[in-house]
């Protein structure tokens, strides 16, 4: 998709195409984010927390409406949004990374690897990506068709 950003968005200048690719970096490492944040809060509902996760999803749809709102009123960049999805999906990863250490008792470790464990999860998990990466392409196709036949201003 990174490299027919060009030919999907011929209408825009050299300039725009390089700010959508820079946005398009930063989205798929939301996305790489984003996924392993909710591979962790699955982890609280399965020792039966379920106060946990809406408290997050709260916090972090209430920071981002903050941050845009404050940051995006000074730096009129879309840039920035993307910069700001990266930066509350990484407050969540790492609140839940520290709520499963600190409060489960959950160490993460290599130590006891199993092969046969990760065959067996492996096809749920490629599932559970794509999953994710069709419900981004779901959630975006009609701003990216709208964009490639709309002109930048």
């Amino acid at each position: 998709m990174f490299f027919f950003i060009d030919k999907a968005y011929s209408k825009f200048t050299a300039e725009n195409i390089k700010t959508a690719k820079e946005i398009f970096v930063l989205v798929t490492i939301n996305l790489v984010v984003s996924f392993y944040a909710q591979s962790l809060s699955g982890i609280p509902l399965s020792f039966e927390k379920y106060h946990f996760f809406p408290i997050i999803k709260i916090c972090s749809t209430a920071s981002r409406t903050v941050l845009i709102g404050a940051i995006v009123f000074k730096y009129r960049y879309a840039l920035v949004i993307a910069v700001i999805d990266i930066f509350i999906s990484l407050c969540t990863l790492l609140v839940s990374y520290g709520y499963v250490k600190k409060h489960l008792g959950l160490e993460f470790s290599i130590k006891n690897y199993d092969s046969k464990v990760f065959k067996t999860v492996l096809p749920l998990s490629v599932a559970l990506f794509l999953q994710s990466l069709i419900n981004q392409a779901n959630n975006n196709v009609d701003k990216t068709l709208i964009g490639m036949f709309i002109s930048p201003e």
